[in-house]
């Protein structure tokens, strides 16, 4: 699988990090305009494919093979860069794109020109991103974050299983959907153990609807 991520911050490599833990053999390609931040991704993440430019430059996506690319990512700062990169890539061939837009203009335009997968700059964009991934069920769930979901975060206190939460978290309309343990980030089990110190990262419904509906994707 091949990925290409536009822009290299902070948002970028959580998932950078998420993408190598949950696709061990897949190929990541950083496109970002800033010299020093290539620098830094280069020497943090030695195994993915780090190019300096322009993802806005035909030139550019070609000398990152977008066209090969299984997903594209654009997670600059820049709403009107995102889109045209979007735009960009989704005529090269590439089946699923991505955008991160924050004017609420550039979002409508984006879902105008037919680049279904919007979404919102805040803490949840990495975890929106990786729903986007993971099927038709978790992208309609992403879709519902800045509005219908709570992300709420727990500090396991002591050792036991997650299936000590699992009853409780859904009679209370949440679910787990990630473990974070140091700098690594799992998909829970329901026998998994949960160790002091792992961040469980849970998603609440706000409106009780939305739990009934996905429950029976999960």
């Amino acid at each position: 699988m091949k990925f290409i991520i536009v822009g290299g911050g902070n948002t970028a490599q959580i998932l950078i990090e998420n993408l190598m833990d949950e696709y061990p053999n897949a190929k990541i390609t950083v496109i970002e305009k800033d010299k020093k931040t290539c620098e830094l991704l280069v020497e943090k993440f030695p195994v993915i494919d780090v190019i300096h430019g322009d993802a806005a430059d035909p030139y550019i996506l070609e000398k990152a093979e977008v066209a090969n690319a299984d997903v594209f990512i654009a997670l600059t700062g820049d709403d009107s860069q995102n889109v045209i990169s979007s735009l960009m890539a989704r005529n090269m061939g590439v089946e699923k794109v991505i955008v991160r837009v924050g004017n609420p203009k550039y979002k409508e335009l984006a879902k105008e020109l037919g680049i279904k997968y919007v979404v919102t700059p805040s803490e949840s964009t990495a975890l929106q991103i990786n729903f986007l991934l993971r099927g038709p069920g978790y992208a309609d769930l992403a879709k519902l974050l800045s509005r219908d979901v709570d992300v709420l975060e727990v500090v396991v206190k002591e050792e036991t299983e997650l299936k000590e939460y699992w009853g409780k978290l859904l009679m209370d309309d949440a679910y787990p959907m990630f473990i974070v343990r140091g700098d690594k980030v799992y998909a829970p089990e329901s026998n998994m153990e949960l160790k002091p110190g792992d961040k469980l990262i849970i998603l609440r419904c706000k409106r009780k609807k939305w739990l009934r509906i996905f429950k029976k994707q999960m």
